[in-house]
């Protein structure tokens, strides 16, 4: 039997996770996929110079899949995690003191936000909260993450 160091190096183990809902596939894909389709129909019919931007256009495309596909929120026995295709955060469990998520409106320009907010104590001992966007995610789904979370904290 192992003890001492190796004994607390051991893979995390996901308790639960939620993924980019996949009506934003069909909104970012449907969107961006209609216009790389007419272009390269276009460009195949009537004019070949259309290529060049057709491709840029497709690379965008892949660039949104990639980025939506990337997006995650993950509860694993040590700590919190949520990645994205240009960010990663990593927050410990042991220095978590609450989740909670917040929604509403940006003022005056009636923007929707959806945020999941971690309240950790820092190695000085004082309070700091770590916002994470969750607009990719289903709300619900992202209730019943915060619940696994909390009723994990609490243990």
């Amino acid at each position: 039997m192992v003890q001492g160091a190796a004994a607390h190096t051991s893979k995390p183990t996901r308790l639960c996770e939620v993924r980019t809902q996949p009506v934003m596939y069909g909104l970012f894909g449907g969107i961006l996929g209609a216009i790389f389709l007419l272009a390269a129909i276009v460009a195949f019919a009537k004019e070949p110079t259309l290529w060049l931007p057709t491709i840029g256009q497709g690379l965008i495309l892949m660039l949104f899949l990639s980025w939506l596909a990337a997006t995650r929120l993950t509860l694993t026995n040590h700590s919190i995690r949520y990645r994205s295709l240009l960010s990663r955060t990593d927050v410990p469990l042991a220095s978590v003191i609450a989740v909670r998520l917040e929604r509403g409106f940006i003022a005056l320009s009636y923007k929707p936000y959806l945020r999941v907010i971690i309240t950790v104590r820092d190695a000085a001992g004082k309070k700091k909260d770590i916002t994470l966007n969750a607009g990719l995610f289903d709300p619900a789904k992202v209730n019943r993450w915060i619940e696994t979370v909390n009723a994990k904290l609490s243990q």
